[in-house]
């Protein structure tokens, strides 16, 4: 399932993408708000992307590696997770790298994924899930419509989250 936008491309991980995606990750505040991608080992890095691969594959989820159309340059990753475990809502997620933050490539990636969660998938909503204190991601949510919906403490990554919904 390929994405496009004005600027981007948005193409399922592949293996081919683990080593750059890995080096991205290791990148100085890369996965601050990203508590469960922290101080991982290579072969931690490696099974939690297999893992995304493999869900993304099977359209259990869905984990894009985004690329700028012209240069083919690594910009980040979007992704559609199911919400808090259900199998009937998703939550959105980014990481975009330190040299393409504050360009735009957040918001015009987020309107393109909330396009295809509500068109292709058929859903009537769907879920930002930020740590607190992630300034910009609460930014990027609210511009893109999300309203705030509560806070509470995740069991399975030990942090605070705040979430957030958009309806559509």
């Amino acid at each position: 399932m390929k994405l496009t936008t004005e600027r981007t491309e948005l193409n399922l991980i592949q293996k081919k993408d683990f080593k750059e995606l890995i080096a991205s990750f290791r990148e100085e505040n890369a996965v601050k708000y990203i508590k469960h991608l922290q101080n991982l080992s290579n072969s931690e890095y490696t099974d939690f992307l297999e893992n995304k691969r493999i869900l993304s594959e099977n359209q259990h989820l869905y984990y894009w590696v985004v690329r700028e159309k012209e240069t083919q340059n690594y910009i980040g990753t979007m992704g559609v997770m199911p919400y808090l475990g259900s199998n009937f809502e998703f939550h959105i997620g980014f990481r975009i790298s330190k040299d393409f933050q504050g360009k735009g490539f957040a918001t015009e990636l987020g309107k393109k994924v909330i396009d295809f969660v509500k068109n292709e998938l058929k859903h009537q909503q769907i879920f930002g899930l930020i740590m607190e204190g992630n300034i910009a991601s609460l930014t990027l949510l609210k511009k893109l419509g999300f309203h705030f919906e509560g806070s509470n403490f995740n069991i399975d990554y030990q942090i605070q989250l705040e979430t957030y919904r958009l309806i559509f």
